[in-house]
C-alpha cells in the first residue's frame, strides 16, 4: 500500500479506498475499510482477501480506531516495559513500511502495464499511420494519372477543334463558290443546269449532310476516345472532298468564256 497524504489504503481488490475512521488490520500484514473488513471477517473461517491466509488466531484480525483519542494514546502503553513498547513500535513500523512496499510494488506494475498500453496504442497508431500514407500516396499517384490523362485529351481536343475550323473554312469557301454559281446561272437569264450538273448539285448536298453527320460524330467520339473522333474526321474530309471536288467540274464546266 501507500503513504497518501499519510493515509493507507484499502487492501481489498478493486476497493484502494483512503482510510479513515475505522480499519481491519490482519496479521498478514493486511489492511482493509471497514465496509469490506465487516463483510469479509463475518464469515467463519476467516480468510484475508488480499493473499488468501487463513485467519483463525484471535488476534489475528484487529479492528483499531485509526485516529485513537489522546486518553488512548497515553494508555494504551502504560505500565509496559521499554523493550516491550520498542517491540510493539518496530511491529507498527514494519507493518507501515510493508504497505509502503506493497504499494510501490502496484504503482511499479501499474506503471509497466500503463507503459505496455501505451506502445500497443502507438504501435497501432504508426501502423493506421503508414496505411493511411499509403492510401494517400495511392491517391496523389491516381490524381497525376488523370491529370495526365485530362492534358491528353485537351490536347487531341484542341488538334481535332482545330482541323475541325479548318474544314468548316473549307466548306464556307466552297459554300460561297456553289451560291456564286447559283446567282451567274439565274442571271444569265433563267436558264437552268442541263441535266449533267444536277448529279454535282446533288453531290455538294450529299457533301453538306456528310459534313454535319461528322461533326456530330467527332463530339460523340470525343467521348468515348480519341480513335472515333480520327474516324469522324476522316468521314468528314472525304465528304468535303467529294464536294469540293464536285464543286470544280461545275466551275469548270460552267464558267462564261
Amino acid at each position: 500500500m501507500a503513504l497518501c497524504e499519510d493515509l493507507l489504503l484499502c487492501n481489498y481488490p478493486k476497493c484502494r479506498a483512503k482510510l479513515a475512521g475505522y480499519a481491519w488490520v490482519t496479521a498478514c500484514s493486511h489492511v482493509f475499510c471497514d465496509p469490506h473488513g465487516s463483510g469479509e471477517f463475518s464469515r467463519s473461517p476467516a480468510v484475508c482477501p488480499a493473499c488468501g491466509s487463513a485467519l483463525a488466531g484471535k488476534l489475528d484480525i484487529v479492528r483499531t480506531e485509526l485516529s485513537p483519542s489522546e486518553e488512548y494514546k497515553a494508555m494504551v502503553l502504560a505500565g509496559l516495559r521499554p523493550d516491550v513498547v520498542l517491540d510493539i513500535s518496530s511491529r507498527a513500523l514494519a507493518f507501515w513500511t510493508y504497505q509502503v512496499h506493497q504499494e510501490r510494488l502496484y504503482q511499479e506494475y501499474a506503471s509497466s502495464q500503463a507503459e505496455g498500453r501505451l506502445r500497443q496504442a502507438e504501435r497501432a497508431c504508426a501502423r493506421r499511420l503508414q496505411d493511411k500514407e499509403a492510401e494517400a500516396a495511392a491517391v496523389r499517384a491516381e490524381v497525376a494519372s488523370l491529370k495526365r490523362l485530362l492534358e491528353e485529351y485537351q490536347g487531341k481536343f484542341t488538334a481535332l477543334s482545330e482541323r475541325l475550323m479548318e474544314r468548316n473554312r473549307q466548306y464556307q469557301k466552297l459554300q460561297g463558290l456553289y451560291d456564286g454559281l447559283r446567282l451567274r446561272n439565274m442571271a444569265a437569264g433563267g436558264r437552268g443546269l442541263p441535266a449533267s450538273a444536277l448529279p454535282t448539285v446533288a453531290a455538294m448536298a450529299a457533301g453538306k449532310m456528310a459534313a454535319a453527320m461528322a461533326v456530330g460524330a467527332m463530339v460523340a467520339a470525343m467521348m468515348v476516345g480519341t480513335m472515333v473522333a480520327a474516324m469522324a474526321v476522316g468521314t468528314m474530309v472525304a465528304a468535303m472532298a467529294a464536294g469540293k471536288m464536285a464543286a470544280a467540274m461545275v466551275v469548270v464546266q460552267w464558267w462564261p468564256p
